[in-house]
């Protein structure tokens, strides 16, 4: 899946060892993109810039989510605010 979306030539990848519930390790390919857009009901977070980390097939597989967030990107949507790091702000 990774390689479907992330071109290592176009893209910076670069990749981030990790380990979890039935993976003792591995790597999650991430890359750098120019904004990312979350909406939740009424209200949207946008945080510029965004690294993303694209799963293989298998690791979300079965799974009832297609995501995986810090909870800090989603912290300014409570406050109404800008984020700590001023990457992202909030709409409501």
């Amino acid at each position: 899946m990774a390689a479907k979306i992330l071109n290592p030539k176009k893209d910076r990848v670069h990749f981030i060892p990790y380990c979890s519930l039935g993976q003792k390790e591995g790597l999650l390919p991430v890359t750098e993109i120019t904004c990312i857009k979350i909406q939740n009901g009424r209200h949207e977070v946008e945080i510029r810039p965004a690294t993303v980390g694209i799963a293989n097939e298998g690791l979300l597989e079965g799974k009832e989510y297609d995501m995986i967030l810090h909870a800090s990107m989603l912290e300014c949507q409570e406050r109404g605010t800008k984020h700590d790091h001023e990457t992202c702000t909030a709409k409501i």
